[in-house]
């Protein structure tokens, strides 16, 4: 057994801790793996701390995009290398150092397939906290070598959605219900869905916000209203919005929310706005303050104010990253989630370390770090939805609002299972929302 990370002065062990499924994948994208942009940390800058762990480090990789032009997220990256420079100065992973190989996929099929193939080459334990669109260049390699690509936010493709070495953290399509759920919880009466066109994945997230409605007994969608995938003038659609609504679900991607706020606050829309996490952030709340006070963002990862991430947010203080980059975001929310559950499921594990044991106790993992819901059970695949996303184990989102241009948690971060409302059943009460702020 590798035994338990280093407790810190109170004796609590340390808990060193991206839309969303094929939904927040139009806005997030991910990227290539070279010999001029993957990189290695195993302690980063931490040498000192890192020499005086003993035993073979543990490996691992982290895929993700840090230069793609449609959407690249380098603080899942980032997030991967501090959380190695980390838990290294926090006596590693039972004394062990944690190696971390981060790779630039660059939004590129062949790359991400590289990507791949350099972390089996690498002899990985696992990939961990990655997020890519080329999921079908990168599952197939880790299938063969049976090796884990664990703790993915969002499942993008049909090979994530199922495969047996991916294990999902993120609560991917439950945020597109939570919105209507909230929406209605907050006794919104008119509705409007706007929204990327995006074909069937699109048509996905409208069946899912109309059963968010359905389950919590509320009126249908007034109106569904796509929008081009490409940023440009969304002054009609706006005006077609804001036509006799009180309310608006709008899992806008972040590159397209400054044209449609723009819109939106010419057309002195003062609907209240249900966007996702990620992609409603304080970056766009502080250039439209006005339009977005008050607006609900759901999310699948715990506020970074919260305490779970009290770890990651004196990462940051210490290391220093650049103020470019967005930490309380899914994608660092979630890479910093997924590294804790990866590092409490080593820390489980008696005998040998390889990605075979790794994957066999990942397999059968339920999660401990507070910032995601508890009891994320990977043994248990979802049969809901005609059975085709059987990955989306976790189904509990999380709420907070936007006041005077800042993210606050709701609820102090509780979290709401969104199962019956994804199935459109009537939802309980303990998986309903309250209203207000």
């Amino acid at each position: 057994m590798f035994g338990k990370t280093q407790r810190n002065r109170s004796g609590r062990r340390r808990r060193l801790t991206i839309g969303v499924t094929m939904v927040v994948a139009a806005s997030m994208t991910l990227a290539g793996c070279g010999s001029d942009s993957d990189s290695e940390s195993s302690g980063g800058g931490q040498a000192s701390a890192t020499s005086n762990l003993t035993g073979e480090p543990i490996k691992v990789m982290t895929i993700a995009s840090g230069t793609g032009q449609l959407d690249p997220h380098p603080e899942i990256l980032k997030t991967a290398e501090m959380y190695g420079d980390w838990i290294n100065e926090h006596g590693g992973i039972g004394g062990r150092p944690l190696e971390v190989i981060t790779c630039d996929e660059a939004d590129d099929a062949n790359k991400a397939a590289a990507c791949a193939r350099k972390a089996v080459d690498e002899g990985v334990v696992a990939t961990v906290g990655s997020y890519t669109l080329n999921g079908e260049s990168v599952v197939p390699v880790l299938e063969q070598a049976n090796t884990s690509e664990f703790g993915i936010c969002c499942a993008i493709v049909a090979s994530e959605l199922d495969s047996p070495v991916v294990q999902q953290l993120g609560a991917g399509l439950a945020m597109q219900s939570g919105m209507a759920v909230k929406a209605a919880a907050d006794g919104c009466k008119n509705t409007v869905w706007i929204g990327s066109d995006a074909g069937a994945t699109t048509d996905l997230q409208v069946s899912l916000a109309k059963s968010g409605l359905k389950s919590m007994g509320a009126a249908p969608l007034k109106d569904v209203i796509r929008i081009p995938l490409k940023a440009q003038d969304y002054s009609a659609q706006v005006t077609q919005a804001l036509k006799g609504s009180d309310c608006l679900i709008s899992p806008i991607p972040e590159a397209s929310l400054a044209p449609f706020l723009s819109a939106f606050a010419s057309q002195g829309g003062d609907q209240r706005i249900y966007g996702l996490q990620g992609l409603l952030n304080e970056n766009v709340a502080k250039q439209f303050p006005e339009q977005t006070d008050g607006a609900v963002v759901t999310g699948m990862y715990q506020d970074l104010s919260s305490p779970a991430y009290a770890d990651l947010r004196e990462a940051i203080k210490q290391y220093k990253p650049s103020s470019d980059l967005a930490f309380n975001s899914i994608g660092a929310l979630g890479a910093w989630a997924a590294y804790a559950e990866f590092t409490s499921v080593v820390e489980g594990i008696q005998g040998p370390l390889n990605h075979d044991t790794f994957l066999a106790a990942a397999q059968k993992h339920v999660s401990t770090f507070p910032g995601v819901a508890p009891g994320i059970d990977f043994a248990q695949s979802y049969d809901g939805l005609g059975g085709a996303f059987k990955n989306q184990v976790n189904r509990s989102i999380t709420y907070s609002v936007i006041k005077d241009g800042k993210i606050t948690p709701f609820a102090d971060g509780a979290f709401y299972d969104m199962t019956a409302s994804m199935a459109g059943t009537p939802i309980p009460a303990s998986s309903t929302p309250p209203a207000g702020d």
